[in-house]
Formats: C-alpha cells, structure tokens, sequence
C-alpha cells in the first residue's frame, strides 16, 4: 500500500553467485552513502556487507561484480566512503556493466538524483 506521501516500497536485490572458482556479485544495490532525504524516499536498508557476511563472503572474496548499468541503485555498493574520499568496496574485482546508462560518478552519493 503507498504511504501518505503515495511512494511504495520496492525490493533491489543483489545475486551472489559461487562458481566454485569465483564469487561474483550482480548488481551492488544503492549502497549506504546517500542523502538522509534520499534514504528516506528509498527505504532501503544498508545490508548487503551484512547479508555477505551471513553467508561467509567478506567484501575482498568477491572476484567480479557485474552492474547491468551505472545508475545509483544498481551500483552503490561498488564504492564506500573512507573520509572525504570514495575507494572501492570489493577492491580485488574486476567490474563490468553493459557501457549504456551512468558513469562510475552514479555510484557515488554526490550523483544521485535530486530529492526535492
């Protein structure tokens, strides 16, 4: 049922899978470093480093991370804020998205959306 302010919750999802060789993780979700208005409008819980940590999956096991694009809510996660600056999550991956929609900026909270 849509809130008072007619907004929806809506599911992002990220798939892990083992090969037995490689971990690779599709999709990162919208990460944690968007604005608290912006979080607000989302709902979406920061979870992905935990949900990989009740699976046994620590950021630096994950070999190569997939993105179908670069918007914000598909990549957030490829990146944490350490300070002022942005380093990556998964450091050891190779990433690969399909070249079309977003740039690696989307990824950081500086370049989502507006809220307004």
């Amino acid at each position: 049922m849509p809130d008072a302010q007619n907004r929806i919750d809506t599911g992002l999802n990220s798939l892990l899978v083992r090969t037995g060789d490689k971990n690779i993780l599709i999709e990162t979700g919208i990460g944690n470093k968007l604005p608290e208005k912006m979080a607000q409008i989302y709902k979406q819980p920061a979870k992905l480093l935990e949900n990989l940590h009740a699976a046994g999956v620590a950021p630096e096991d994950i070999d190569i991370v997939i993105n179908t694009h670069l918007h914000f809510d598909h990549c957030g996660w490829n990146t944490v804020r350490r300070g002022d600056r942005f380093v990556a999550t998964f450091r050891k991956r190779s990433t690969t998205h399909s070249g079309k929609n977003g740039s690696m900026a989307a990824c950081n909270s500086s370049a989502t959306p507006s809220a307004t």
